[in-house]
């Protein structure tokens, strides 16, 4: 089935318009770059809770996709992978997996 409107088509066979896609990233990039400025991490569920254009679960391929398109952007322009401020709620506190999986990629 092809998307008839402008739209990000995710494997979980939800359709987001492509102008919410871009709005709910660029308020991700806000809320990490002050999470950052405040040397401060996130959980994956403290930061869906802060996005208000589009619905997304701490768990779903559009949040991990999300990010993941946030830290090639940000890499790309020499300001690093902005997602590394996004932690599970473990007592680890570190990034998901698919971070060190994209750094590998990057770097």
């Amino acid at each position: 089935m092809i998307c008839k409107y402008d739209c990000v088509r995710l494997w979980e066979k939800v359709d987001y318009l492509r102008r919410d896609w871009d709005r709910a990233k660029k308020q991700i990039k806000s809320i990490l770059r002050e999470q950052a400025k405040m040397g401060k991490v996130i959980t994956y569920i403290g930061l869906t809770r802060k996005i208000l254009v589009i619905h997304l679960r701490a768990s779903s391929p559009a949040l991990i996709s999300m990010l993941k398109e946030v830290s090639e952007e940000e890499d790309s322009i020499r300001h690093g992978m902005l997602s590394v401020v996004v932690v599970g709620k473990r007592c680890d506190k570190l990034p998901g997996e698919g971070f060190f999986v994209l750094a590998k990629q990057l770097h």
